[in-house]
């Protein structure tokens, strides 16, 4: 019998509205009207282009000193970090699998360590066959104070 465990990232958007919902602006009477921006003179990065994210990271040598910060490369001299950040895909949280211990007594048992915070799916497999409609876990950090360097025997991790 083969029995697998996965966690899976509830996707969060599942709260947003359709867009018959979304709410439009209206205009104020006796207000100026609003006109169209062309497209041309977006201000996302103060009028740049949206940075490209494909060179690489080199720490910069500027009069003898060493800067290991993305904005003094070239390529982004013009951009803040922020921009930087904002312009960055936000890495996708992946499923998790867990690890199955057989039990001599007939059970299984799956062992997890979260890799992000955030609210997660519990998905069980027996022989290619998924069981019930899986449980929903939410994933917090841990509370000030708590050791996550020990495992379940107060043993230090290696």
């Amino acid at each position: 019998m083969k029995v697998e465990v996965k966690a899976v990232p509830v996707s969060q958007k599942k709260t947003s509205l359709p867009q018959e919902q979304v709410k439009k602006p209206h205009r104020i009477p006796g207000s100026p009207a609003v006109t169209a921006v062309p497209s041309n003179t977006d201000k996302t990065f103060g009028g740049l282009a949206s940075p490209k994210l494909d060179a690489s990271y080199e720490p910069m040598i500027v009069k003898e000193a060493r800067y290991i910060a993305i904005t003094m490369m070239k390529v982004y001299e013009n951009y803040s970090f922020e921009e930087l950040r904002f312009a960055s895909p936000t890495p996708k949280r992946l499923s998790e699998n867990m690890l199955i211990r057989v039990n001599n007594d007939g059970t299984y048992c799956a062992n997890w360590t979260p890799g992000a915070i955030g609210l997660y799916t519990i998905h069980v497999t027996i022989d290619g066959i998924e069981i019930d409609a899986g449980l929903e876990v939410k994933v917090k950090d841990p509370q000030k104070g708590i050791d996550t360097n020990r495992n379940s025997a107060g043993q230090t991790k290696d």
